[in-house]
């Protein structure tokens, strides 16, 4: 355990960031937390509602503040995509540890640097992936540990989000705009990898459709939509669908588990799971579908953070009463679980579930796939870091 078993978190961005600074607050092994945002109102707005929570929490001017701050322990990174690899490096190489919202990086030299820098630091990190501890996938991890897909034999994962429009599109968020669809794959690929448990080594991926041609000189990318195979290391394989731009389709964060006993298909926001099982014999008769009501597992985690797991949790006094029955909050209820195991692999001196090394893999395979589909469908050899 760590010695102190109290940590001193800062959060750096308070757009996204916004929803994780109560839980932190509220942790209990979260002594202080410094918040620190470009719009000082709005970093003030969040130490306010924080206080409720724990009365050791300030606002920081900026960024290189946190930085030279030996007190602080453990740092956040919830700005623009653009500049998490350089502030996650910047974050370790000051030896902190480090959490960052999705993607690790949107560049394979990013990427290496993230790694090589939690690596000579010593310090944890990890890519805070909310697929991976929403209740659903809890749920989907169980039956895998306890054997009910039998052999997985092939896996799909999507993520069709349409972010032209609205709160994707603001002065702010431009950097959105003509994002090549792969660079922001971790909802639909972070599922498949830890199902998997080995390492991505192939990706062949085809670009599809054209979008305007405003979006495709921010980054040189002619696709609004694209679609990959990968291979892992142990031979199982599985195919990622993403489509980003100018489509008309409802969001999808879905993966589809499929195994010789069970399979086990999900599709995020729309409350519809269905387990697919044999229980006699391999025939159309013998398989039959089962809606699940899959538990919120706030059991997993300290009383103290339980209340963030349901929609207004927060500021509910009866927050106890409905744990059970009150629809989940944000990203089916993953926030409080990133931030425990997260604040829990610094306190056990531990690496953390998402690492560098499963991050790395996760995020590589995306640009990999991204520069396959630019090459016509070239396979691409995923790198090791």
């Amino acid at each position: 355990m760590n010695e102190r078993n109290q940590i001193t978190v800062a959060l750096i961005g308070l757009g996204f960031g916004d929803c994780f600074a109560p839980i932190y607050a509220a942790h209990p092994n979260v002594e202080r937390l410094v918040l620190v945002d470009s719009v000082t109102e709005k970093a003030q707005n969040s130490m306010n509602w924080c206080r409720n929570f724990n009365k050791n929490v300030v606002v920081y001017d900026s960024f290189d503040d946190v930085l030279k701050d030996d007190s602080i322990d453990a740092v956040h990174v919830c700005t623009g995509i653009p500049n998490h690899g350089e502030l996650s490096a910047a974050v370790l190489n000051a030896g902190k540890h480090c959490a960052c919202a999705v993607p690790m990086a949107i560049s394979l030299e990013d990427v290496r640097r993230v790694v090589e820098a939690a690596r000579h630091s010593g310090k944890n990190y990890m890519m805070m992936e909310t697929e991976i501890y929403e209740a659903a996938f809890l749920y989907a991890r169980e039956m895998l540990q306890r054997g009910e897909f039998g052999r997985i034999q092939f896996m799909r994962g999507i993520h069709h989000q349409c972010m032209d429009l609205g709160a994707w599109n603001t002065d702010t968020r431009h950097y959105w705009q003509g994002l090549p669809p792969m660079w922001y794959i971790t909802h639909a690929l972070s599922p498949l990898r830890v199902v998997a448990d080995s390492q991505i080594r192939k990706v062949a991926c085809f670009g599809s459709g054209t979008m305007d041609e405003i979006k495709v000189k921010n980054y040189n990318n002619p696709y609004p939509a694209e679609d990959m195979l990968i291979r892992f290391e142990s031979g199982l394989a599985a195919e990622v669908s993403r489509m980003m731009h100018e489509c008309s389709v409802k969001q999808t964060e879905s993966y589809n588990i499929y195994g010789s006993k069970k399979s086990f298909m999900y599709e995020y926001m729309h409350e519809v799971w269905e387990q697919f099982y044999d229980e006699t014999q391999y025939d159309r008769v013998g398989f039959h579908t089962e809606v699940i009501k899959y538990p919120n597992r706030y059991d997993l985690l300290p009383e103290e953070i339980r209340r963030f797991t349901v929609a207004g949790g927060d500021r509910a006094e009866n927050w106890r009463e409905v744990l059970d029955t009150a629809p989940l909050s944000l990203h089916s209820g993953s926030h409080p679980h990133l931030v425990h195991e997260f604040v829990s692999s610094i306190v056990e001196n531990r690496k953390s579930a998402m690492d560098e090394d499963i991050s790395a893999n996760i995020v590589a395979t995306g640009i990999c796939a991204h520069m396959s589909a630019m090459n016509g469908g070239n396979l691409e050899t995923v790198p090791e870091f």
